[in-house]
């Protein structure tokens, strides 16, 4: 069995990058290893990458796993994708319909 995440840098260009873990790996030792390793131009501030992780108890461990490879580290989200968008983008308020330009022309 692999442990899957996804690694987004969220602001600069969209880059998915997929983690396989194996499953007799300590995986939040392993993942941290793997996001600075692939981030390493970018350190010590990681605040513009977002790791999806639906779990909470996961992403405390994935924190502190980070955390102890790298102290001085500018943590990146670490976090459900709802939680995120939910912060990040303005969604349409649903008492609003939106009207294409056809239709305002027939108003």
């Amino acid at each position: 069995m692999l442990h899957h995440f996804n690694l987004i840098d969220c602001f600069d260009e969209i880059v998915t990058s997929s983690i396989f873990i194996p499953a007799y790996a300590h995986f939040p030792s392993a993942l941290a290893d793997r996001i600075l390793a692939d981030c390493t131009e970018n350190l010590p501030d990681l605040s513009r990458t977002c790791i999806f992780i639906p779990n909470a108890l996961a992403a405390h461990q994935l924190r502190k796993s980070l955390v102890k490879q790298t102290p001085a580290l500018i943590g990146p989200y670490i976090g459900p994708m709802r939680d995120w968008i939910n912060d990040h983008i303005a969604l349409v308020d649903s008492q609003y319909s939106l009207v294409n330009q056809q239709a305002r022309q027939l108003i």
